[in-house]
């Protein structure tokens, strides 16, 4: 930005000088100002296009953060049963539920996967994919520290997913 000089005006001390900026500069600024106003305001379908891609992107970060819980999970029965005659049975705990653990601790995150990528074209079938898998992994794994992560992205996923049901078109990404 140039600066031109105007002129000399009196301070208290009884000098001073005065800039201001040239007109090309200014209407440089004022085309910035246009390009960000225009930036910030939208209209309502850019806004659920927003909300699908944000659906899409948890469903997926969700999933994949699902994937490496239910693989521990996974690990964890196959190690257990490896040594279930062999160690003590307060040591290594085999739960209950061990095959339904490892059904769904892969099924639920390919779900949500899958979900997470339907969500932009169909929103109503990515919704569906993302509740099921939402379900899922809190039927099998329970809500616990590892996995309150892949639960609640994917259960977001799902609510953004049925906001983006407004949209008439499928989104793109």
């Amino acid at each position: 930005m140039k600066l031109i000089w105007v002129g000399t005006l009196r301070n208290s001390r009884g000098k001073g000088t005065c800039f201001f900026p040239d007109p090309h500069s200014l209407l440089i600024g004022l085309r910035w100002f246009n390009l960000a106003k225009t930036l910030i305001t939208y209209d309502a379908t850019e806004k659920e296009q927003t909300v699908k891609q944000a659906a899409v992107i948890l469903g997926i970060i969700g999933g994949l953060l699902g994937m490496v819980t239910g693989f521990f999970v996974l690990g964890y029965v196959e190690f257990v049963s490896w040594f279930d005659t062999q160690v003590d049975q307060n040591l290594l705990v085999a739960p209950n539920n061990a095959q339904r653990l490892q059904i769904i601790g892969v099924a639920a995150p390919v779900l949500a996967l899958a979900g997470g990528a339907m969500t932009n074209p169909r929103p109503a079938i990515g919704a569906i994919c993302l509740m099921i898998s939402t379900i899922g992994m809190i039927w099998a794994f329970g809500i616990g520290v590892f996995t309150m992560f892949p639960i609640v992205m994917t259960g977001l996923a799902t609510l953004f997913a049925l906001v983006g049901l407004a949209t008439k078109e499928p989104g793109t990404i």
